[in-house]
């Protein structure tokens, strides 16, 4: 399993929020995905940045996207950060459910395996 079932990694993963909250005290920003401008053809346009907040914990953002990474190596799998940011960018986006968000992280983990994506 990638993520074990505590409560650091829970906690974390509960409190992902892709909409900045308004009471911002007790969180803290992570850019996933920094602002980037790109061309297609003749068209200029400019990708918005992609972040999340989420309430601090025992467990660091560092520290889930350092797990994260060994992971991915583990399976064979592609594991540079950027890689990983969209991993989380997708799981903070997804609709939210009852069950524990480490079991669903690791289900969604699951269907992941070697892949070179040069």
């Amino acid at each position: 399993m990638p993520l074990p079932n505590l409560p650091e990694f829970e906690a974390l993963l509960t409190s992902l929020e892709v909409v900045e909250p308004k009471d911002k005290e007790e969180w803290l920003e992570e850019t996933l995905i920094p602002e980037e401008v790109v061309q297609d053809g003749s068209r200029i346009d400019t990708r918005p940045t992609i972040r999340v907040w989420y309430k601090e914990g025992k467990l660091t953002f560092n520290a889930l996207l350092r797990k994260l990474q060994s992971e991915l190596q583990r399976i064979g799998h592609r594991s540079d950060e950027v890689v990983v940011r969209t991993v989380i960018g997708f799981f903070a986006h997804r609709q939210r459910s009852q069950e524990s968000q480490v079991e669903v992280f690791n289900k969604v983990f699951s269907h992941f395996g070697a892949a070179d994506l040069n």
